[in-house]
C-alpha cells in the first residue's frame, strides 16, 4: 500500500469508474486497475463487485474508503504545514452567506492587518455546499449559521446572532406590536433555497408549532430575496444584522412574533482531525472577540 494506491483508490470509488479516475489523474486505465488489484491482494479482501461495467463499493471497499480519506487529508495538511514554513501562510476559510453578508469583510480585514504575513482566501456558499467542501478538505475551517449534520465535523458556538420576520413597509403588518406564529399562513414568503442555514432554522420553528406556509420565491443569496421583499412579493425571515440597515432607511419593518425569539449562533467548524495552528488559533481568537 503507498499514498499514490490510496488516492487512485479514493478517486474510483468516489466516480464509480475507472475511466474517470484516470482521466481526472492524468493515468492510462490499466495503472488504475492494477492499482485497485494490488490492494485488493494486498488485504485479501474485494473492494469493489464489477457488474455490468459499473464499479459498486463493497462494505470493505468502504471501510478502507474512510482510512484512505483520513490518511490523505493528514498527508495533504501535513505537505500544506510544511510549506507554510515559510514566511507566508494562506487560510481556506469557508463561510454561509449570511455570515459573508454580516461579518466576514470586517473579520477579514481586521485579521489580515493584524497578521499581514497570513492570507485569508473565501468560499462563501450555503451551509450544506460549505460542508460538503470541510469534508473533502477543500476547505481548512468554516464560519456557518446554519447546523451541521456530519459527525466528522467539529462545532463550536462563537457569535451570538438571531432571526427576524421582515415585511415592507406597505405591509398589513408592518408597524404591529406583535404577531402569533399561526397567522403566518396567511402570507406569502420569500426565502433562501434549500440547503440555507435560515432557512432551515425558520422551517424547524413553524414544524415544531405545526405551521406551513407557502413559499412563493426560493433565493440563492440575499439580493434577489430583498428586493423581492421590498416590491412586496411576500414576507422572509433573516437575521436582524442584515435586517437592520433597511428598518434604519424605513425600507422594511421588523414585525414581532408573539411570544417567541429565533435565537440561534454562528458556528466555527473544521475537521475533528484537523490541526489547528497558530495561524488559525489566532482567526478563532479573533472571531470570539466579535
Amino acid at each position: 500500500m503507498t499514498i499514490r494506491s490510496l488516492e487512485i483508490f479514493e478517486c474510483v470509488a468516489r466516480h464509480g469508474k475507472m475511466s474517470d479516475a484516470a482521466g481526472e489523474l492524468y493515468i492510462a486505465q490499466p495503472t488504475i486497475s492494477k492499482a485497485i488489484a494490488e490492494l485488493e491482494k494486498e488485504y485479501g479482501v474485494l473492494l469493489f463487485d464489477r457488474l455490468s461495467k459499473k464499479l459498486f463499493i463493497t462494505k470493505a471497499g468502504e471501510q478502507l474508503l474512510a482510512y484512505a480519506q483520513n490518511i490523505l487529508r493528514t498527508v495533504k495538511e501535513m505537505e500544506k504545514s510544511m510549506a507554510n514554513l515559510s514566511v507566508h501562510q494562506t487560510i481556506l476559510l469557508g463561510a454561509t452567506m449570511t455570515v459573508g453578508k454580516c461579518v466576514l469583510v470586517d473579520l477579514v480585514k481586521a485579521f489580515e492587518e493584524r497578521y499581514p504575513h497570513t492570507q485569508i482566501e473565501v468560499t462563501i456558499d450555503n451551509t450544506a455546499v460549505i460542508e460538503d467542501m470541510l469534508l473533502a478538505s477543500k476547505l481548512d475551517v468554516a464560519l456557518v449559521e446554519g447546523n451541521i449534520k456530519s459527525a466528522e465535523l467539529t462545532v463550536t458556538h462563537a457569535i451570538a446572532d438571531s432571526l427576524v420576520l421582515v415585511c415592507p413597509m406597505e405591509h398589513p403588518l408592518a408597524g404591529m406590536d406583535g404577531v402569533d406564529i399561526h397567522a403566518l399562513a396567511s402570507y406569502p414568503f420569500i426565502l433562501r433555497e434549500e440547503g440555507s442555514g435560515t432557512r432551515e432554522t425558520f422551517l424547524k420553528q413553524l414544524q415544531a408549532n405545526d405551521v406551513q406556509i407557502y413559499v412563493k420565491w426560493s433565493c440563492h443569496g440575499f439580493d434577489a430575496l430583498l428586493e423581492a421583499v421590498l416590491a412586496n412579493q411576500g414576507l422572509t425571515v433573516i437575521s436582524r444584522r442584515i435586517a437592520e440597515p433597511y428598518v434604519l432607511e424605513n425600507k422594511l419593518c421588523i414585525v414581532p412574533l408573539n411570544g417567541m425569539e429565533i435565537n440561534r449562533s454562528f458556528s466555527w467548524v473544521h475537521h475533528k482531525t484537523k490541526y489547528i495552528g497558530d495561524a488559525l488559533k489566532n482567526l478563532m481568537e479573533l472571531i470570539l472577540q466579535k
